[in-house]
């Protein structure tokens, strides 16, 4: 069934990771939307639950921001015998969109200050396509560094 489901979010992403990556007019950085999920308590996180931000702003030098980020709970998986959950987060601006799904551990909710330490948690990150369609996944070290990663196909 976890197969499943991740073969079903693979799929449901692959048409935002094939296209070229978009970003948010005036920034530069692929936008993952795990800060946004409410880790308070257990319950809000589901799979299938989803949410919706239209975002515009305009900044003192004249550069305008318009998106909108869908977040959603996209599947379950165990890595290394720790349960885990797939954030998903794609941007849509101006015709254009990018996506990147994040493996979440749940143990974030037992955290006292989960948007503290939101980054320990974060098992791997699935951005982008190689050539033949498979995606390159980026299994974080966490032991040593919250920001170490190597890239796994």
């Amino acid at each position: 069934m976890r197969r499943a489901i991740f073969a079903l979010l693979l799929i449901g992403t692959a048409g935002f990771l094939t296209t070229p990556p978009a970003r948010p007019e005036g920034n530069d950085q692929l936008m993952n939307g795990i800060g946004l999920v409410d880790y308070s308590r257990r319950s809000a996180v589901r799979v299938g639950a989803w949410t919706r931000y239209h975002v515009t702003g305009k900044s003192d030098k004249g550069t305008a921001t318009d998106y909108t980020m869908t977040i959603g709970i996209a599947g379950e998986e165990r890595l290394w015998g720790e349960e885990c959950f797939w954030v998903e987060t794609s941007t849509q601006s101006k015709g254009a969109s990018s996506a990147i799904v994040t493996l979440m551990s749940y143990s974030v909710f037992q955290d006292s200050t989960p948007f503290v330490h939101m980054q320990y948690y974060t098992r791997k990150n699935i951005a982008e396509l190689d050539a033949s369609g498979t995606s390159i996944d980026v299994i974080l070290n966490t032991g040593t560094s919250t920001t170490a990663g190597k890239r796994h196909k």
